[in-house]
């Protein structure tokens, strides 16, 4: 089995058969394909066999996202498929195999994704990285006392400069979260395309009394009985005005009776709503990732003032620079990693297990419960620095 970019040529046959494997028709993309970059076409990668034929392929995504104030280059993995026929023959597995020791060497701090099963990626040092609330509720519950913005705009397709102040308002937001990827043209594109009058799609921009953009939110109305729906796809804030601005807006919407919102990690909204009761919320398991560079990870960690140390062995079956045994040291300021040797770890897990207590979707108390590796003893550094922290994994990719 050959592991290699596939070719701008051999694109229509991926296109083809992920046609098959997702059940969409298929479209001819050849136009696109000629105008991509080289680094576009690179991130195309595919298993072929003996003969030449293509069994299965992914796409390598080049992206960036925040962590704790940094930027760093994030592995994105999608468009996964394997030919019926050529199904548990390996050619997954040797993608990834070949595809993430490669991407540590280039950089990547992390990887993502969004599964069909958390099972399957787990056997490559994927783990759940964001747990989503979805949110319905009557908007005319929202309290009224909830600020409104001095200047709200309807931001148009042709209004460049009302999308440059979004395209602001997200980077200042974003940079706070970890996760939120950087979002390049086609991203924002896709946020975005559609008008009012055409797909009932709105965007909507919010200014404070210096005309100083602070918000915004797009969505689009789904029809629902005698009023649509509205269904907010994306939003924005600089503060804590801004968040007030969207749902003030809200609460005197007259076109539709419901809304409908994927809640970010940082939003209790429950606390903004007059009568709770009308809120429903349920939670669902969808973005995947998992730490590609061990050492940079753990640095990346904001430093607890506590000057202290503590070991943490690490397996990891893909990528052999991330096992062993490692030590994290704070002066209170920042953290270093070095090589520990031979030396007990206090803490023995694997990479999946690493990744759940770096990204914070385990706190070390719960880690030592769940049995996802070995705590041998908890020191004051560890359990200040292994807590609980939120993701924004919610870019489709």
């Amino acid at each position: 089995m050959e592991i290699r970019q596939i070719r701008p040529e051999e694109r229509a046959e991926y296109g083809r058969l992920c046609s098959l494997c997702f059940t969409y028709p298929y479209r001819d993309e050849s136009a696109d394909i000629a105008v991509e970059t080289e680094t576009q076409q690179r991130q195309y990668r595919g298993a072929f066999d003996d003969q030449g034929k293509l069994c299965s392929g992914m796409i390598q995504l080049d992206m960036g996202c925040h962590f704790h104030g940094h930027e760093v280059k994030l592995l994105g993995i999608g468009g996964v498929v394997s030919h019926p026929g050529h199904r548990n023959a390996g050619g997954i597995r040797a993608l990834f195999e070949e595809g993430l020791p490669r991407a540590r060497r280039e950089g990547y701090v992390f990887s993502a994704l969004y599964p069909f099963s958390h099972a399957y990626y787990r056997k490559f040092g994927y783990e759940l990285a964001q747990v989503t609330r979805e949110a319905t509720f009557d908007p005319r519950e929202l309290r009224q006392d909830l600020r409104r913005a001095a200047y709200t705009e309807l931001v148009l397709p042709e209004d460049e400069s009302g999308r440059e102040a979004v395209r602001q308002v997200y980077e200042i937001y974003a940079r706070e979260r970890n996760f939120s990827v950087h979002r390049d043209e086609a991203r924002w594109k896709s946020k975005w395309s559609g008008t009012p009058w055409e797909q009932l799609k709105y965007l909507y921009l919010f200014r404070d009394a210096q005309e100083n953009p602070i918000a915004w939110w797009v969505g689009e109305i789904e029809p629902r009985g005698e009023r649509g729906q509205l269904h907010l796809l994306d939003m924005a804030w600089i503060n804590p005005e801004g968040m007030e601005a969207i749902f003030a807006m809200l609460r005197g919407g007259n076109e539709y009776r419901q809304v409908r919102m994927a809640v970010p990690a940082d939003l209790e909204l429950r606390f903004l709503m007059r009568e709770p009761h009308v809120l429903q919320e349920r939670t669902y398991c969808n973005g995947m990732a998992r730490v590609l560079d061990v050492r940079r990870a753990l640095a990346l960690l904001p430093a607890p003032v506590l000057p202290e140390s503590f070991t943490v062995k690490v397996a990891d079956g893909q990528i052999p620079e991330n096992n062993g045994t490692f030590r994290v040291l704070g002066d209170g300021l920042e953290l270093r990693v070095e090589d520990a040797g031979d030396e007990q770890a206090d803490l023995e897990t694997d990479i999946g297990g690493l990744t759940l207590l770096i990204l914070g979707k385990m706190n070390l108390a719960e880690f030592a419960m769940m049995s996802r590796g070995h705590v041998r003893r908890m020191t004051p550094l560890m359990e200040a620095l292994l807590i609980h922290r939120q993701t924004f994994l919610y870019d489709p990719f």
